[in-house]
């Protein structure tokens, strides 16, 4: 059984490879030296400091899990990047640099609404100015309306080519009934007239 400090021996004689089909492996199957053994790659949590001396290596650290995860989701929220990003900025001779509530302002926007010691904030616009009138929405109506009578008449005049066709087509089988009907029994009558000849 390897100590882990030989295993971490044997890890760091891993090349770096990508698995499957990535495009930098030219062959399929992979070449492996006889100091690689029977190891295939080595795990991201290696590079954490703590890592190589676990005695149960899937006893992951609970408090770097939460800061992660937490540093996350609030950076996302709050789109901490471009946050920074202006508070990084150079600021020009006499000017004064941007306070943190105006970068959050202006990163976040400001919200409406009752604000502690601030009172009541912007109202927000009125989605009224947005709505079409009553007259651009009736001659909306009204074109949708010629446009779908339109669609409608073109379908009956198709439908009605479609009738006629089907009754010439229900014509046409009548007559080659009748046809083959005629030669049957012509058909018969020679028989019946050859069989009484004889």
């Amino acid at each position: 059984m390897f100590s882990s400090d030989e295993i971490l021996q044997h890890l760091c004689c891993l090349k770096q490879q990508k698995p499957g089909k990535h495009p930098n492996n030219i062959d399929r199957k992979r070449k492996r030296v006889p100091e690689e053994l029977n190891w295939t790659k080595k795990s991201i949590f290696f590079e954490l400091e703590y890592w190589s001396k676990l005695k149960l290596r899937h006893n992951i650290d609970v408090m770097h899990v939460e800061k992660n995860v937490c540093d996350s989701v609030v950076g996302t929220l709050l789109n901490i990047e471009k946050m920074l990003e202006l508070q990084r900025q150079p600021v020009a001779e006499g000017a004064v640099a941007m306070t943190e509530a105006e970068i959050c302002e202006k990163v976040l926007g400001q919200k409406s609404g009752y604000v502690k010691g601030l009172g009541f904030g912007p109202k927000p616009i009125s989605f009224s100015k947005f709505r079409p009138s009553s007259s651009e929405r009736e001659i909306e109506l009204e074109h949708r309306l010629a446009k779908t009578q339109l669609l409608v008449e073109t379908q009956q005049q198709q439908l009605e080519t479609q009738q006629d066709r089907i009754d010439q087509l229900e014509a046409l089988v009548q007559k080659q009934n009748q046809q083959h009907h005629q030669q049957f029994e012509e058909i018969l009558r020679h028989l019946r007239s050859s069989q009484g000849s004889s």
